[in-house]
């Protein structure tokens, strides 16, 4: 489950709540404008790779990429269940291979929090531009399960379960699987590049929603190259979990909640 599509850019009803939603946006876009065009201080000397690269070889990609797809895509409704299931067996088989599974902690949370503030609000004016032309030219799909329902409030029992995952469970699960695993394992075989996009295509993918591929693989890339930048999963976590609470509140608000 995700919060996929800018809810401004799919919402069809501007009442105070849609009006709202779309100022907090502007802003947000603004501040993301801004922060883009000051200027960064070049350090030199400071490699790109900011956790240990894994021996893997492309064969494990395969298998790995294999399992993911089979659990979101097969017949049966196991999700990622065997894709998490084979990392384990490659671990606990060649643990020598997979050195720091989930990267190094170089910074105090509070750093953390604002280093992830700043990046999604950097990413946010081209996740608002994307969102919103790819709400009309696909136009005709539907949204998300998870979205519909919390347009329609069915209870406050439902759209707090909905939040929970959100928040909670699907930003720690989605970046230990996207981001910790299949993005690391794909660096050594394919590079840097084709590594953030592969895993940000496989990112929106699975998915399911036509309607929030686009948006949802760029932010995808946008979560590997935090990691990439930065070595510490946490930053991506946050970074997801924020966008996922700014997706349920504009929901909630614009739907008069």
């Amino acid at each position: 489950m995700k919060m996929s599509v800018l809810f401004i850019a799919a919402h069809e009803e501007w009442g105070l709540g849609a009006q709202l939603v779309f100022g907090i946006n502007v802003l947000m876009a603004a501040a993301g404008v801004v922060l883009l065009l000051r200027k960064k201080t070049i350090q030199s000397g400071k490699s790109s790779f900011k956790v240990r690269l894994w021996e893997v070889g492309l064969w494990e990609v395969i298998v790995l990429v294999g399992c993911l797809l089979i659990g979101v895509f097969g017949p049966l409704p196991l999700g990622f269940l065997p894709v998490l299931v084979m990392f384990a067996i490659f671990w606990i088989s060649r643990k020598e291979n997979y050195p720091n599974l989930v990267g190094i902690f170089r910074m105090g949370w509070l750093q953390v929090m604002s280093d992830a503030l700043i990046r999604l609000l950097r990413a946010w004016p081209a996740l608002l531009a994307i969102s919103f032309i790819s709400s009309r030219v696909l136009s005709g799909y539907p949204k998300q399960e998870s979205v519909q329902k919390l347009a329609e409030m069915q209870s406050l029992n439902e759209v707090l379960n909905i939040a929970c995952y959100a928040l909670v469970v699907a930003p720690v699960l989605e970046e230990f699987l996207f981001r910790g695993i299949l993005f690391r394992a794909m660096k050594r075989p394919f590079g840097v590049g084709p590594a953030l996009v592969i895993s940000g295509i496989l990112f929106g993918l699975v998915h399911q929603n036509v309607l929030s591929f686009v948006p949802l693989t760029f932010l995808g890339i946008i979560l590997a190259l935090s990691y990439e930048r930065t070595g510490d999963l946490r930053t991506c976590i946050l970074i997801h979990a924020g966008f996922n609470g700014f997706m349920v509140l504009s929901i909630l608000v614009g739907h008069g909640f």
